[in-house]
């Protein structure tokens, strides 16, 4: 059985995003993006008698679960679910926010939980920034704190 139940309340599971635009990584696509994307299941308590739990499991989880896996197999995402709990994480490249709506919209369960997402800024984008950042406030300081 998966670690995603529904009808009990599941702790944030996580799929993980930014934009790769340099040409030296090998692993996700020049210019694509991935998202910080965590899902909380939506916990409908008693009102889900046991026996549409299971067919919920079998209709909605499982096949969303098998498309995840399509995604790691095609180099799309990484991830899996955290043990012991009922969730997980993916690392997901998308060319951009419309293919990521339409990616996770592919998913069964996609109503079933409630998602936020968040855009991540690459490591190499903060490093060429922030002496930038340091220059302008230096600036800024000098000028006895406007904006020059």
């Amino acid at each position: 059985m998966s670690n995603f139940w529904i009808g009990r309340t599941v702790r944030s599971y996580v799929i993980l995003a930014a934009r790769c635009t340099d040409d030296a990584s090998t692993q996700w696509g020049v210019g694509t993006m991935l998202f910080l994307v965590t899902a909380e299941n939506i916990d409908p308590g008693y009102l889900v008698p046991p026996e549409q739990t299971f067919q919920i499991i079998e209709q909605a989880v499982i096949p969303s679960f098998q498309i995840l896996a399509g995604w790691v197999a095609e180099g799309k995402a990484k991830g899996g679910t955290f043990p012991g709990e009922r969730g997980g994480a993916l690392v997901v490249d998308a060319s951009s926010v419309e293919e990521l709506d339409r990616m996770m919209n592919q998913l069964p369960f996609f109503g079933l939980v409630k998602w936020q997402i968040k855009a991540l800024m690459p490591f190499e984008a903060v490093i060429q920034q922030l002496p930038q950042y340091i220059a302008g406030a230096r600036q800024m300081m000098q000028a006895g704190g406007r904006p020059s």
